[in-house]
């Protein structure tokens, strides 16, 4: 029998991010094959900047997670520079993900 476990609440948003995150990244070419053989070229001229800018906006709100105990982006190092998109551990405090530790 499979057994489900809900994440902690913190944790939700930050599993949320990362699926939209992903499947965004993946269906920007079947999206874009699918318009152009729909609409055509035009059509995907003006949806892929908006598309793009939908992933980028998603994106940037998963990078810029804060850890629930230290506060700093989850995903970067010391809340700066590179970040690594599926982190065991906090950048910074090195909290785990998923962790019912919270400040």
């Amino acid at each position: 029998m499979l057994v489900l476990i809900r994440p902690a609440q913190p944790w939700k948003k930050l599993y949320q991010l990362q699926l939209i995150t992903l499947v965004l990244f993946a269906g920007f070419v079947p999206m874009g094959i699918g318009l152009i053989s729909l609409r055509g070229e035009n059509a995907f001229y003006v949806l892929a900047p908006i598309y793009a800018g939908l992933f980028l906006f998603a994106e940037d709100r998963m990078i810029n997670w804060p850890c629930p105990r230290c506060g700093k982006a989850f995903l970067r190092r010391n809340g700066v520079g590179f970040a690594a998109p599926f982190r065991f551990h906090c950048g910074t405090c090195r909290c785990r993900r998923g962790s019912l530790t919270i400040r």
